[in-house]
């Protein structure tokens, strides 16, 4: 557990973000983006700081959703913010 970290449940969250992986993001861009407007409308109204999400898929399609609707809301992978931050695994470690 994270200190000062609100979850804040979504509605729709186990519904898919309508990328549908290499399908979504080539000749049927358009009908994911359609697909993803639900899901984007249901992490705006949690008035959450970021959406966090083990498929990298669905970071993509939520931050470009997002980015579309000029929301404030960042998209974070768990390691990245459990481990790479507080650990500072991302530092560049000079010889």
């Amino acid at each position: 557990m994270v200190s000062e970290l609100e979850i804040v449940e979504m509605k729709l969250a186990d519904e898919c973000c309508g990328l549908g992986g290499p399908w979504g993001l080539t000749t049927h861009y358009d009908l994911s983006r359609k697909l993803r407007t639900d899901k984007i409308k249901s992490i705006v109204s949690t008035r959450a700081d970021a959406v966090i999400s083990w498929c990298f898929g669905c970071l993509i399609q939520m931050r470009d959703g997002l980015q579309h609707e000029n929301s404030s809301i960042i998209t974070k992978h768990p390691l990245v913010h459990h481990f790479i931050i507080p650990y500072g695994i991302n530092k560049r470690r000079t010889p």
